[in-house]
């Protein structure tokens, strides 16, 4: 069996919850699939080819 379930945000989640077969759902664990954009900044272009 495995230790952690994996999913890529709630609705998968949801989705597992509601349809379990052969798993505990308490070992569903989300990993967003998103960036904070207040963490990533844009640089400025080096040339005019990027």
């Amino acid at each position: 069996m495995a230790d952690k379930i994996i999913v890529l945000g709630n609705d998968m989640k949801y989705y597992l919850e509601n349809n379990k077969k052969y798993f505990d759902i308490n070992k569903i664990e989300v990993i967003p699939n998103w960036a904070d954009k207040n963490k990533i900044k844009i640089l400025e272009k080096e040339n005019e080819f990027l």
